[in-house]
């Protein structure tokens, strides 16, 4: 469900006194004297209480970005007139004009046809997870439940000797194969890099040892749901540590985005169109 963030407004820890690449808070911000960050230091990591989309100039041509409203912020800025000033005067936009005034964390996209949940704010970019149902067959769905149980029957010290296994190498094989099908299919088009690690994978996941292929099917499960924000262990596969995370730029020119608006029931959607290609 779609929500707008609250909390600390930044990192409460302190940096010292230079030159920030990014937007920040001054120490002494309470006097405007003491708010060079160059000279008195800054806080680190503000807080965006929701999105916006935001149409402004950049090198002589009209683009539209994904731009924070920072929790310190937001009430001063309500009204479409005072967010355009603040998008000039605190983010720096030249000749900025407010397309949606608030898009909350957690609201679902189309990005380029593919259905994303937009999560948080990484920088300048943009952290989505899948907004992507992943559906398999019974006989799969039945494999992973005891991939699942194996994991945790191992976990609490169980076996992993031959004679201990529950499940095959060919059941195991045959759910690898399933879950590859389904990034060719309904997961072709995802950001991020977990289907050509699969294809590349195959090989790879036949040679592991048992546990290693019961995490690597968790792990690839991970990747593909609204769990994913933090990535998925993929080194068995040929992957990273922390494969498919998916960090989008905030530029929406040159994308197809939509907004969709949900109800709470999930029965009724609308669609706001954000950027055309």
């Amino acid at each position: 469900m779609p929500v707008e963030q609250r909390g600390g407004f930044y990192d409460m820890n302190p940096l010292k006194k230079g030159t920030p690449k990014v937007l920040t808070a001054p120490l002494k911000a309470s006097d405007e004297r003491l708010a060079d960050a160059s000279k008195y230091g800054y806080y680190n990591s503000l807080t965006g209480a929701y999105f916006m989309a935001v149409e402004h100039t950049v090198k002589g041509k009209r683009v539209r970005t994904l731009e924070p409203m920072l929790l310190m912020m937001d009430k001063q800025a309500t009204t479409e007139e005072q967010k355009e000033r603040y998008c000039e005067d605190v983010l720096g936009l030249i000749q900025p004009k407010v397309i949606v005034g608030k898009i909350k964390m957690k609201s679902k996209i189309l990005y380029d046809g593919y259905p994303l949940m937009m999560k948080s704010r990484t920088g300048n970019r943009m952290k989505c997870v899948d907004a992507q149902v992943l559906y398999l067959s019974d006989e799969a769905g039945l494999t992973l439940r005891e991939v699942v149980r194996e994991l945790n029957r191992i976990q609490d010290g169980g076996s992993e000797e031959a004679g201990s296994k529950r499940i095959s190498d060919r059941d195991l094989q045959q759910l690898f194969d399933a879950l590859d099908k389904e990034v060719h299919e309904a997961f072709a088009t995802r950001p991020g890099a977990v289907r050509t690690i699969m294809e590349n994978g195959r090989d790879k996941f036949t040679e592991l040892p048992y546990k290693d292929k019961l995490v690597t099917l968790r792990e690839i499960v991970r990747a593909l749901s609204k769990n994913s924000g933090e990535g998925s262990n993929l080194l068995g596969i040929g992957g990273k540590g922390k494969s498919g995370t998916i960090l989008l730029s905030r530029t929406l020119t040159g994308h197809d985005v939509i907004l969709i608006h949900e109800s709470p029931t999930g029965l009724f959607t609308k669609r706001q169109v954000l950027s055309k290609k």
